[in-house]
């Protein structure tokens, strides 16, 4: 119950937040979250699927969607969720193994 009532309370403060910025990522991700932590797969489900459209590279929110998918039986768009994740991933590490060579050829 204590974890209820704290979604429950959470879920008034990210709604405001919604209020004033109803087109921030972030703040649809932290809704979709809970949505998804009362078991409201579809409205999780929606919401997800509006963050990663208009933030395609946010990986936590691909996974999300990818087990929500897998919940509701959706077993291709959660295979095809995985595999994105797996892009994105390997990407985002070479972007970051890159910066890293960059940083140390700069050095003196």
């Amino acid at each position: 119950l204590r974890v209820e009532h704290k979604l429950a309370e959470a879920e008034v403060y990210i709604r405001r937040a919604l209020q004033i910025r109803p087109a921030s990522v972030t703040a649809r991700y932290q809704m979709a979250s809970i949505n998804l932590a009362l078991g409201n797969l579809e409205e999780a489900r929606r919401g997800l699927e509006s963050v990663v459209r208009d933030a395609p590279g946010f990986i936590e929110a691909h996974a999300q969607l990818a087990s929500v998918y897998y919940r509701l039986g959706r077993k291709e768009d959660g295979k095809r969720q995985r595999d994105l994740i797996l892009k994105l991933t390997a990407e985002k590490r070479e972007r970051e193994l890159e910066a890293q060579r960059r940083k140390q050829e700069s050095r003196p």
